[in-house]
């Protein structure tokens, strides 16, 4: 004989109440996004340039702030134009140890100065 099937309950996906991570994961990738239209859609190569290591492209922006020795992420995307332009400018060997980009690029960044948003952010 067979078997009787169980009637499955439609669910309005609307109606499910989303939960606390869900909502902020939304609003984390938001502001990723954010910013990374804030500081010029750039590239991996461009990550690569300006912080001196592959492992830079999964770095949020806080702690890209964190290792630009700047106050907010939002400084960080900010900057992160200028100091692309300023590294390019170097045209240093490839081989530059990554201690001496490093304190290179920070020293650049605190030449920067204050660092103002004039425009918007094109979507």
């Amino acid at each position: 004989m067979a078997k009787a099937k169980k009637s499955r309950k439609i669910v309005d996906v609307k109606k499910v109440a989303k939960t606390w991570y869900q909502i902020d994961a939304g609003k984390a990738r938001a502001e990723g996004m954010r910013l990374y239209k804030v500081a010029g859609r750039p590239s991996q190569a461009d990550v690569v340039t300006v912080f001196g290591t592959k492992k830079a492209i999964a770095w949020t922006w806080a702690h890209r702030a964190k290792v630009m020795e700047l106050a907010t992420a939002e400084d960080a995307a900010l900057a992160f134009q200028k100091v692309l332009a300023a590294v390019a400018q170097l045209k240093k060997p490839k081989a530059m140890a990554a201690a001496a980009r490093k304190t290179t690029v920070q020293r650049m960044i605190k030449d920067l100065g204050p660092i103002k948003y004039t425009g918007p952010v094109a979507g």
